[in-house]
Order: structure tokens, then C-alpha cells, then sequence
């Protein structure tokens, strides 16, 4: 299988390194789309068919080199991915070891995020790829995996679709498979929301904020203030199930409070400082990466109700044990998305 590494496209040194990597690489370049194959050679030559690339605007797009010196016409049709579901990724890799000695591509991973996957049979590319990416800015690379096996099961990180009523419920499961321990649940409340539920029947709110009586049967592990937003972060211990689950439940609403659950063993003195030096709003999946040994989040998109789980992992163990989870349970309103 081909080496790979993840790009981070959220940084303005992307296009950069990408230039700087199409110009030093040998061989023929091109650009294949789902209507047209073109030659290519540089990145100003790319912008000129597809200006907004790599955006979402510029549709489903697969950058590939080789030194074959094929023609261009003999390549055969490309194999898109919307999504990494199935066996999606693994028919991708089997369609460019076909055809190219490295490849740029990108599908959806999550509302926020902006991803771009660089793949390469051959370690010269991958070399200069990552030296590239490096000499220009580290913050690039989001993952790289160089032990020629990046297949879909080797992938850390998820993403997936799930009810509210089961939102946190496969994170518990998780700890309880690999931590037998019970987990730590991250939540934010701000001072400028309010969480007493309107009682439409007696027309008032609610004497005390919903979360109220949930928070009382966990254990607080750390509480503190983000001033500059106002908000206040709460550490707790999941020591009752359906105290977690029905705080997870409201995740679809606009009094939703949980921001993530992560590893029992997360180090939560240095993930309490990421996030004040962030003011609060913050990636937890990203924040949480070499501290945790697994988080479960959020991704919201234009609103309280459009939004979806994100899971990462050290060990890709755990996201495939979560993966096979999400296949077997997709009529119980759970559906995988990526994995990236």
C-alpha cells in the first residue's frame, strides 16, 4: 500500500507548498475532473482550469503524476470518492496504483475541516512532500503515515452521523473496551445563554438551567472560566450513564452545553491550558491529539441541529472498533462518513 499524508488546507503556506512540490517533481503532471483529463504543470496552470481550487467550488478533483510517460488519454477513468464509506478509499488506491506514482486529492471529512490527501507509492515523493511541507510550515501536516500501509484501516481519525438520543452512548462504550474506566466529559457554559427551558404549558421558564440536576450526579474533576468569552469549562467524571446520556442528548438544541468525551488518562491540566490559550473556542479533536488517547466530538455546521460526530484515536484500533460499530448499527441512526 502507498505511503500518505494528510494536509491541513486551513493555513495560508497550503497552496505554497503544493507549488513549490509540483515544480521539484519529475515526471508528467495532470488534473482529472469528472468531465475532463488536462496536462498540467505547475500550480498557476491548475488555477487556470479550476481557479478555486482546492475549495469545495472547485468540485471533485485528482491531481496525479507519473514518469511512465504514458499519454494522457490512456489513463483510465478515475475512481471519485465522496466519502471513504465501504470499501470507497481502498478501490481509490487500487485505481492510482493503476495509473500514477503519486496523487493530491480531497473528499469530505467534516463540516469544518479542510483536508487535502497527498498518497504516493514511491518514497521519493513522499520525502519530498513531507520536506517541503516542513520547510514551509510543520502545521501542515495533520497526519502522515509512513510505513507503506495506509489503508482505510490504518486511519485515526472519524467522521460519522448519529441521532441525538445516541450521541456519547458509543464514546462510553469505548472507554469501557479500552480504559475500563469511566471517561471525562468536557462541557462549556456560557454566561450570555440561557438554560432554563421554556415550559410552553405554564408559560415559564424553568426555576434552574436543565444541566443542573444531571452535573450533581457526576464527579467535577476541574472547573474554570474563560474570561474574555465568558464562558465557564467543566471536567467530569461519567460515574452515571443516563446523567451522561441525557446531557449528550440535547447536543441537537440550542441548549446544548457538551463539547466532547475523551480518555480517562487524557492529560487534563495540558488540554485546560490549550484551551484557555485559545479562549474557548476551540477543535477539541485537534486540541486533544498526543494528550488523549481517544476524544469524541462535535462538528456543527450552520446550526444547533446540523452537525456531526467527529473520533480520534493514537491507536487505530479503537477508530476501527468505532467504525464497525457505526456498519453494524446504521438502521439504529447511526451512519459512518469518513475516515481520514
Amino acid at each position: 500500500m502507498p505511503y500518505q499524508i494528510v494536509i491541513n488546507t486551513n493555513n495560508s503556506f497550503f497552496k505554497n507548498a503544493i507549488s513549490v512540490f509540483l515544480r521539484k517533481v519529475q515526471g508528467s503532471k495532470y488534473l482529472l475532473n469528472e468531465v475532463k483529463k488536462y496536462a498540467v504543470n505547475d500550480l498557476d496552470s491548475i488555477n487556470e482550469i479550476l481557479p478555486r481550487w482546492p475549495s469545495w467550488a472547485a468540485g471533485n478533483v485528482t491531481i496525479g503524476g507519473n514518469s511512465r510517460n504514458e499519454s494522457l488519454f490512456q489513463i483510465s477513468d478515475p475512481v471519485y470518492i465522496s466519502d471513504t464509506r465501504e470499501n470507497n478509499l481502498n478501490n481509490f488506491f487500487d485505481w492510482f496504483n493503476d495509473n500514477f506514482d503519486w496523487a493530491i486529492y480531497r473528499y469530505f471529512t467534516t463540516y469544518q475541516g479542510s483536508l487535502v490527501f497527498f498518497i504516493t507509492k514511491d518514497k521519493q515523493s513522499f520525502e519530498l512532500m513531507k520536506n517541503t511541507l516542513n520547510s514551509i510550515n510543520c502545521d501542515l501536516i495533520y497526519q502522515s503515515y509512513e510505513d507503506s500501509n495506509a489503508a482505510l484501516e490504518h486511519l485515526l481519525n472519524a467522521s460519522f452521523y448519529m441521532e441525538a438520543n445516541k450521541e456519547g452512548l458509543l464514546a462510553h462504550e469505548i472507554a469501557m473496551k479500552f480504559d475500563q474506566e469511566n471517561p471525562i466529559m468536557i462541557s462549556c457554559i456560557s454566561g450570555n445563554e440561557n438554560y432554563k427551558i421554556y415550559n410552553w404549558d405554564t408559560d415559564k421558564y424553568a426555576a434552574i438551567p436543565w444541566y443542573i440536576k444531571h452535573f450533581k450526579k457526576l464527579t467535577l474533576v476541574d472547573k474554570f472560566n474563560v474570561s474574555e468569552n465568558n464562558l465557564t469549562y467543566y471536567f467530569h467524571r461519567v460515574d452515571d450513564l443516563n446523567s451522561y446520556l441525557e446531557l449528550w442528548s440535547m447536543s441537537d438544541t440550542d441548549y446544548a452545553i457538551v463539547e466532547a468525551t475523551v480518555s480517562t488518562n487524557t492529560d487534563l491540566s495540558s488540554l485546560k491550558n490549550i484551551i484557555k490559550n485559545h479562549n474557548g473556542y476551540i477543535d477539541l479533536l485537534q486540541a486533544s491529539k498526543g494528550i488523549s488517547k481517544w476524544v469524541y466530538s462535535l462538528v456543527y455546521g450552520g446550526g444547533s441541529d446540523e452537525y456531526h460526530g467527529v473520533f480520534g484515536a493514537k491507536d487505530s484500533r479503537i477508530t476501527n472498533f468505532l467504525w464497525d460499530q457505526l456498519e453494524q448499527n446504521e438502521v439504529d441512526d447511526m451512519l459512518q462518513i469518513s475516515r481520514f
